[in-house]
């Protein structure tokens, strides 16, 4: 892609920024992934359930969310700790 002359550099920041972030994984995806790999799907965790006797429902997509969310939280809390201490006690 193109840089045009009219494209603001905090537009292009930003575009940056999102692409990076989608690209991303954070602990909701990695978890689910693990999981996968190890056979525990949805499918699986309602057919359990099912199985147990319990209704075959599954949170799971919003799970995913907030992982991630607390994920990008603690990431945000350490690069700002990191850059404190920098300009504190090597600044």
């Amino acid at each position: 892609m193109a840089c045009q002359a009219a494209d603001d550099p905090a537009q292009i920041q930003k575009r940056a920024l999102d692409q990076l972030e989608q690209q991303e994984k954070y602990l909701g995806d990695k978890t689910k992934e693990f999981l996968a790999e190890h056979g525990i799907t949805e499918e699986w965790y309602k057919a359990v359930k099912s199985r147990l006797g319990f209704a075959p429902t599954c949170d799971c997509p919003q799970r995913v969310e907030w992982l991630n969310q607390a994920d990008q939280l603690v990431r945000g809390w350490k690069r700002r700790g990191m850059s404190w201490v920098r300009r504190h006690l090597f600044g």
